[in-house]
């Protein structure tokens, strides 16, 4: 599973009281999810290097984190929508049918897939919340749906093969 994440939501200033917010908040999910990967949309992708992207996070976290979504050059016709950078990182990675959800701002540059946004100016305990929630009804699917399948066929071998 893959979270495409703004890190401009990680890095607002969280309300004093929600210590669950922030780029801590968004570790602990995380933590909790240890088959995620991250991949970073993020306009300072442009003129900064993956390492100081990844400085913010915690050492442990670093592997995780795949790269950034694709940088466009100054011939680029025009800046796709954060949807079409992340449905080009997906052909470029030849991952198009992996499962994932977006962290980001601009609602507004979602449409086909709207559905697997978390929408958020800043990540506070309530985007956790719902991140761990959507996640978690994510992996009751998939185990529904592994359930569902038949077991494969028994394979025998012939007596002295």
């Amino acid at each position: 599973m893959l979270i495409f994440v703004n890190t401009e939501c990680l890095t607002r200033l969280a309300d004093a009281e929600d210590a669950q917010g922030g780029l801590p908040g968004f570790e602990a999910v995380l933590q909790a999810w240890p088959q995620l990967r991250v991949v970073l949309a993020d306009e300072r992708r442009h003129w900064t290097t993956i390492d100081r992207l990844r400085a913010p996070f915690s050492a442990p976290l670093h592997g995780r984190i795949l790269g950034t979504t694709p940088i466009y050059g100054a011939l680029a016709q025009s800046r796709p929508g954060r949807e079409d950078e992340i449905l080009d990182w997906l052909r470029q990675a030849d991952a198009e049918d992996a499962d994932w959800l977006a962290v980001d701002d601009r609602a507004d540059e979602f449409h086909a897939h709207a559905h697997r946004l978390l929408a958020c100016r800043r990540f506070g305990a309530a985007e956790a919340a719902e991140l761990h929630g959507r996640l978690h009804r994510r992996s009751l699917r998939r185990e529904a749906v592994v359930r569902v399948l038949p077991p494969p066929p028994r394979r025998t071998l012939p007596l002295g093969a």
